[in-house]
């Protein structure tokens, strides 16, 4: 298991759960010329979570998000494991 990288104040890195199994921790990746998040955009997947956010081994929680679907379900957010890019939907 991945553990959020913290900057030198102890503030954590965004994490989220990979897409593959809904538990192992990704940490995000962003480009560091002009400070923008990596993702990997119009993906799609299947639900593999369980609602609540999966922590690393420090506590520190992945992503999560209000489900746009509107029924006040919380999701957890996805990466792609292999490269730490956040998964989105733009469409």
């Amino acid at each position: 298991m991945s553990n959020a990288p913290l900057d030198e104040n102890g503030r954590e890195a965004i994490i989220c759960v990979s897409s593959t199994d809904g538990s192992t921790i990704v940490p995000i990746k962003g480009n560091p010329t002009n400070h923008t998040l990596d993702i990997l955009d119009d993906t799609t997947g299947s639900d593999n979570g369980n609602g609540n956010a999966e922590l690393d081994e420090n506590g520190r929680s992945a992503w999560i998000a209000l489900s746009s679907a509107g029924n006040g379900k919380i999701i957890e957010v996805y990466a792609d494991a292999s490269t730490g890019k956040l998964l989105t939907n733009s469409n």
